[in-house]
């Protein structure tokens, strides 16, 4: 079976994964599903690649 849910792996969470879950992963899904687009729109600050 497929972990990844069919989507690509390409990192890691380094710091404040906590505050992730709490702001983007309990609030829950548009449509109410267990897999879907997060309720709360996620946007990507910066990366850092070593």
């Amino acid at each position: 079976s497929d972990l990844a849910g069919g989507y690509t792996i390409i990192g890691k969470v380094s710091s404040s994964l906590d505050a992730f879950i709490e702001e983007f992963v309990t609030p829950g899904t548009v449509d109410g599903s267990p897999d879907g687009q997060p309720l709360a729109a996620i946007v990507i600050d910066s990366i850092t690649i070593r």
